[in-house]
Formats: C-alpha cells, structure tokens, sequence
C-alpha cells in the first residue's frame, strides 16, 4: 500500500554558540517519514536526539542556538525558511510533539483542561463550549476516566502515567500528520509503559499519523519503530530497518548498545557497558565521534570524517571505517602521497 512521503530531512545542522565559539549539535541529518511509519531517533543521553526534534518544529532558544540549516521539508515547504507566523500554524496543528517530562511541560497554575483549551481556541478556532466537549473527548480516546473531573484538575494532582496520558492528548488534540515523542515512556514503571506504548500503537493506526520516537530504550524500538537511526555526537553512525538493525548491528557503537541491555538470562555479576561517556559539545574528537571508545578504532578513524557504507540488508548502511573495502587501498594511496 502506497504511503505519502511527510518529512524529508536533508543535511539538518544545529549549532549552539558557547563562549564566543560554534559547536555543532545536530551534523549533517537526513531521513525520511511516510504516513503510518514510525521512525526511531536512538542513542545515548547527549547524542542530539532531542536537538534534532526541536531543530525540525524550530524552538531552540536564540541565542545559544544559530538558525538550523539544510532542508525540513512538509508538503514541498521547508520548514527552516517559513516566517515564524506559519510555523506557529503548523506546530501543534500538523507537526505536534511530547515533550519528555509531562510534570515540566505542563503549567503548574492552571488545570490541565485550561491547557487543552487553549489548544483547541488557538488551533482549531472552536468556542468555549464546543472547545470544552472537544477536549474531553480526546480524554476519552487516550482512556483517561472521567473527564469532566480532569478538566478541573492540576497537574500535581495527577500520576505520572495520567499526565503522559494528557501529554498524549494535548499533542493528537488536533490530528497532527506527524508526531514528535520524545522519550515518551520515561520514569514510568513497566506496566504503565506498556500501557502508554500500547496507546501510541493503537492511536497511531487509528489516525495514520507518522511518528518519530526518540528514546535510548532498544525494547522501545522492537515494539515500535519500523526504521531506526543511532546517532552519536550529533550524527547517524547507523540506520536501517528494525528488523535488519536487530539481527545485524554493524557500527561498535550499536553492538555497545545491544551487549548494554539487561538480559533475563544474566542472573548475577555485572552488565556489559560501553567504555567511557559520550564527549561534552565541546570537546567533540576530530573523525568519527566514537573513536576515543572504540576498541577497534584505527589512525584513519581519529582524523578522518567517516563515510556511510551500505550493508547487504536493503536500506542498511553505517558509518564506520571497518566496512570499507577499499580501505587499505586509501592507507596506502595516503602513505604513497606523504612520501
């Protein structure tokens, strides 16, 4: 079944300028996302996850961010070039996003059907009293139990699980094309995850939205996505789709990944980790971001940008030196040359 491209995303760059300095946050991004498909943004705290989902609705703070480059394009519109009056029209309303704290994201000093209305006013242009009926119904899709009581409710009122549930309503409030979730399930226990995973699913296929999950949680993304992209210091070092991902992870930095799961067969001693932490935006290495942890990095990792390299899985490539065949060929051509 034929699914229309919503977001194409070309070389994506964010940078911060700290201390009189740039740094690139977000380097050189693409991927696409069709209707119904969910894609999966995975990797470390600090890998540029979240930046690149605040890059593409443009809501990075002015300074330190400098304006992103390259191409978010919906609907033929590049997003990076609209004035800021359409992209006021478009977030919420076509592009909407959950933020990774509901307690956080939500105001505090006003209920949260006070929250939803004012959604509902400034996107859909409803009156108060349709407004009103208009928000508790969409309490009632994400199965939040009686909503007239939750319009009057506060935030701290609410369990962690509730307020996801209403972070849920507020972002599908409108009938977004795409949906941004950025760590969607974090701080809840098991149960309550399941159950916000589950909702997502069934909302999803019941709207035919595009979703992009951002999460560090490799269950996360065997129960959800349908294509995934690691990032690390801010660039892919893999994608592929999950099903190729799961069974063959190329790059060091994914296999870290997946040795790093808890595993019901591990009964005691420790869990295998990746060495090291990810590098502060500052102190980003020369070549490939990973190599200071890499137990199989080479010179030619330590000062050269890595190139992708397709992988036999269809749509499998990453961005590793190991897996290029011409390799020693290009060691020796440089050798030859410095001689």
């Amino acid at each position: 079944m034929y699914s229309p491209m919503l977001l194409q995303v070309r070389n994506l760059t964010t940078s911060l300028k700290l201390n009189g300095k740039s740094h690139t946050i977000v380097d050189n991004l693409s991927f696409d996302l069709k209707a119904g498909q969910t894609l999966a943004l995975v990797g470390e705290s600090g890998c540029g996850k979240s930046f690149t989902a605040l890059s593409l609705l443009r809501i990075l703070p002015h300074p330190p961010a400098l304006p992103s480059t390259g191409d978010v394009l919906f609907h033929g519109m590049n997003l990076l070039n609209l004035p800021e009056s359409k992209m006021r029209q478009i977030r919420g309303r076509q592009i909407a996003m959950i933020f990774q704290d509901p307690m956080t994201a939500l105001n505090p000093v006003y209920t949260v059907g006070d929250q939803l209305l004012e959604t509902a006013a400034a996107h859909m242009g409803l009156e108060a009293k349709a407004a009103e009926v208009f928000v508790m119904r969409a309490f009632e899709d994400v199965h939040l139990s009686n909503p007239r009581e939750l319009m009057g409710a506060y935030p701290h009122q609410l369990s962690g699980g509730m307020l996801q549930r209403v972070m849920i309503a507020m972002a599908l409030l409108c009938s977004p094309e795409v949906l941004i979730a950025d760590e969607p399930t974090t701080a809840l226990d098991v149960t309550i995850q399941a159950q916000i995973l589950s909702l997502l699913k069934e909302l999803q296929e019941k709207k035919g939205m595009a979703t992009l999950m951002i999460t560090h949680d490799m269950g996360v993304v065997a129960e959800m996505a349908d294509y995934v992209i690691v990032m690390y210091g801010g660039k892919q070092v893999e994608e592929g789709t999950v099903e190729a991902l799961f069974d063959n992870p190329a790059h060091p930095y994914t296999q870290g990944l997946f040795a790093a799961r808890p595993d019901q067969g591990v009964r005691q001693g420790k869990l295998p980790t990746i060495e090291g932490s990810v590098p502060r935006v500052e102190d980003l290495p020369k070549g490939c971001p990973f190599h200071p942890r890499c137990k199989y990095a080479m010179d030619i990792c330590r000062s050269h940008k890595t190139e992708a390299f397709s992988l036999p899985e269809k749509d499998h490539k990453t961005w590793c030196w190991l897996y290029d065949e011409e390799l020693k060929w290009k060691l020796a051509d440089e050798e030859a040359f410095d001689s």
